[in-house]
């Protein structure tokens, strides 16, 4: 599924979605299909006692093209972290300098 031209094909027959429209948000989506192949194969590949972690994050690739084909894509790009994060710049001097994990942040 990482071939733009079948990519855009799915997007307007199954998903109604502009051509225009499908071929901009196919360079969103082929990185993390990519990417979720990648981990699914490292957790196929890897100790079963291990193999949870990069399935994990094939899930959460999947999940982001679930996202991206929907109506709400551009929220993606306003939820870039998860777990605790913090103004780094807060009056606080007890804080460390580096916020969050960029899980949302679009793969290369």
């Amino acid at each position: 599924m990482t071939a733009p031209e079948y990519l855009v094909e799915i997007m307007t027959k199954r998903h109604s979605m502009a051509l225009d429209v499908a071929k901009r948000r196919s360079k969103a989506i082929i990185p993390y299909v990519r990417h979720a192949t990648g981990y699914v194969e490292q957790s196929l590949a890897g100790p079963p006692e291990l193999a949870f972690l990069p399935a994990y994050y094939a899930i959460l690739d999947l999940m982001k093209v679930y996202i991206l084909l929907g109506p709400r894509h551009a929220d993606l790009t306003h939820h870039r972290h998860h777990g605790m994060s913090y103004k780094v710049h807060s009056k606080s001097g007890s804080r460390p300098e580096s916020v969050g994990d960029p899980v949302f942040t679009r793969p290369s």
